[in-house]
């Protein structure tokens, strides 16, 4: 059996809350450029090239690209054959606190609720 401690899980969920926050991926930066490139009205040209300085100063600041970046959802898939040492909502909570104390973002999304799906679709508490 293989053990997986807590406090990687916890810096996986810290770092990609930052990711997805502050860095635009690559294939989304390709189409907001293309369609820069490809545009002929000046006022949107302008507002494209807007839209590429914000994207790349959200990553050069480790600022959120947009502050409406949306709720945290975390999926785990662990094998049979896989143990976390120490409490795993724990570490993703901790995680997700950490990835976002890092960003400037708005607070109240730093409130978590648990919710674990049991059987069917009743969240419980």
């Amino acid at each position: 059996m293989r053990e997986i401690d807590a406090g990687v899980v916890t810096e996986a969920v810290r770092r990609m809350c930052i990711e997805a926050n502050c860095i635009l991926p690559d294939d989304v930066r390709r189409c907001i450029e293309t369609c820069r490139d490809d545009e002929d009205w000046p006022p949107a040209r302008d507002i494209l090239d807007r839209v590429i300085e914000n994207y790349g100063i959200a990553e050069r600041d480790c600022i959120p690209i947009c502050q409406d970046t949306g709720l945290t959802c975390v999926f785990v898939e662990i094998g049979q054959d896989v143990r976390v040492a120490g409490n795993m909502g724990e570490a993703i909570h901790e995680g997700v606190r950490q990835g976002f104390g890092k960003v400037i973002c708005a607070r109240r999304l730093l409130e978590t609720r648990s919710y674990v799906i049991t059987r069917g679709i009743t969240p419980r508490r």
